[in-house]
């Protein structure tokens, strides 16, 4: 039995402020800014839950192309090539606050809002993807004069802050072959006949995943699935961010 005198009170005093410190400082580690609301809290995602439920979630959506519908339909006239997509998935509207979030991470390289829009995709697919884990996961490709103005690939930040079952699957095996041009303002059929094509470096799995951070027209995604496609795909998803409303995308 411990007998109490000055010495065990002291060392029982000292033990205990050494817990308190610690569990102290676990707790200021735990806490973080939303990076949209920036309170300061104990979040299990980097966006706090009252952000994550203002998001302009897609929740219903054509299966082949991901585009919003009022219902959930097998295939739309929006569909890149039926022949080819298993299917996509696309996360949220391009509009309001998420144009903030790709802006913030596009010309500022803002990290947590990069982890934030991972982690976003990665909530997206655990609810409505049911299908088994890809082979690969391969971001689009961005130019090499894109690469050194931005500094970073979007896609391939996205992948590597997705969960850890996912992000071992990254295969950079894309590659974009032509000078990017300006696609911003063109129609989808002008992007179609403009917008780069893809070369593939390396061999191609059975069930692939392309990423993107945002789909506009398609023409990007016809061009990659294309590439693919004729280096032995059979089964080909797409998962991005987000996807911009019909009357933004500048389609015929």
């Amino acid at each position: 039995m411990l007998i109490p005198n000055r010495r065990n009170v002291n060392l029982a005093v000292k033990f205990g402020l050494h817990w308190l410190n610690r569990q102290y400082f676990q707790l200021l580690s735990d806490l973080q800014n939303c990076p949209l609301c920036l309170t300061l809290s104990i979040l299990e995602h980097p966006i706090c839950v009252y952000c994550l439920n203002d998001l302009p979630w897609i929740t219903r959506a054509c299966r082949q192309c991901g585009y919003p519908h009022d219902h959930a339909i097998d295939s739309c006239e929006h569909c890149f090539d039926t022949q080819n997509v298993f299917s996509c998935f696309s996360a949220l509207a391009y509009q309001d606050a998420v144009k903030w979030m790709f802006y913030r991470v596009k010309k500022h390289r803002d990290e947590p809002i990069a982890r934030a829009l991972s982690d976003v995709l990665a909530i997206y697919l655990s609810q409505r993807r049911l299908h088994p884990i890809p082979d690969a996961i391969i971001p689009i490709p961005t130019t090499k004069q894109q690469r050194r103005k931005r500094g970073f690939n979007l896609p391939e930040l996205l992948i590597q802050y997705l969960p850890a079952n996912l992000k071992h699957l990254y295969r950079p095996i894309l590659k974009s072959h032509k000078p990017n041009a300006e696609v911003k303002h063109l129609s989808r059929a002008q992007r179609i006949a403009t917008n780069h094509r893809f070369s593939v470096s390396g061999p191609v799995p059975r069930h692939v995943v392309i990423v993107d951070d945002v789909i506009t027209t398609g023409a990007t995604m016809m061009a990659a699935i294309g590439a693919l496609k004729a280096h032995g795909a059979e089964c080909i998803e797409i998962w991005s961010v987000a996807r911009t409303p019909l009357s933004h995308s500048h389609e015929n």
